[in-house]
């Protein structure tokens, strides 16, 4: 069983954390270990949690409860989480707040100038993989606007083709006000002009801001084909015409 070595620097109270991954799998062991590294049972908080997520009901909860002084302890450093950066941040932010940490299996322990070491060691390990995962996502990236790709949030109107041509038919007929165009009854208000846009096509991602349509108005609709959209207009103005 592994132990905790009492310290003598050390005078805040011990908070104990365990965590498995499915709910089948038992507690018991780490729950047992803690207790016997002389964490108060009442103390010891527990998920049943993937490792890959840093945001725990049960995580948050125990540091909330922890004051500055205090100490979290795990039996093993992966059941406080598996990514290298979500560790250490979290160990940072204890840190930050005056709290200390400890992990049984690899004696981690940031209430000692060893500990600390460690712990730097694995933060800065963190850091270099954070800089080569961000280096080949945008590598990855560069890749694939060089096959054409396009990144970035999708315009509400233009990229989506139902609501694109419930637009024009909109447009055609002059219900859509134009920049610098002033306000007539048949006009539609922003608000309007969202509702449709979103009946056109329930299926993509609900445009829900006015403002936003207000916006692109101000920049002359931009990315939209203007000098096509007007000539749709005097098309059907002309040629009498109700549709697209």
């Amino acid at each position: 069983m592994l132990k905790m070595r009492s310290l003598s620097n050390f005078t805040g109270e011990l908070w104990g954390y365990a965590r498995v991954s499915t709910e089948d799998q038992n507690l018991d062991m780490q729950i047992d270990a803690l207790t016997n590294a002389g964490v108060p049972r009442r103390h010891i908080f527990s998920d049943k949690m993937s490792g890959r997520l840093m945001d725990r009901p049960n995580l948050n909860r125990v540091i909330r409860n922890m004051r500055s002084g205090d100490c979290l302890v795990v039996m093993k450093l992966d059941r406080l989480g598996r990514s290298a950066i979500g560790l250490a941040q979290t160990v940072k932010d204890l840190e930050a707040k005056g709290m200390h940490f400890r992990a049984l299996d690899y004696d981690i322990d940031t209430t000692t100038s060893m500990g600390k070491l460690v712990f730097n060691i694995m933060a800065a390990i963190a850091e270099l993989e954070s800089a080569m995962i961000s280096e080949r996502t945008k590598s990855g990236m560069s890749a694939a606007k060089a096959r054409g790709k396009e990144f970035g949030k999708k315009h509400y109107i233009l990229s989506y083709p139902k609501r694109l041509k419930r637009f024009l038919e909109l447009w055609a007929e002059g219900r859509i006000p134009q920049k610098n165009e002033t306000h007539f009854e048949h006009h539609l208000t922003p608000k309007e002009i969202v509702e449709e846009m979103h009946k056109a096509d329930r299926k993509a991602p609900k445009y829900g801001s006015p403002q936003g349509y207000a916006n692109w108005k101000q920049t002359g609709f931009k990315g939209l084909d203007v000098e096509a959209a007007n000539a749709l207009k005097r098309r059907i103005w002309i040629d009498g015409c109700d549709q697209v």
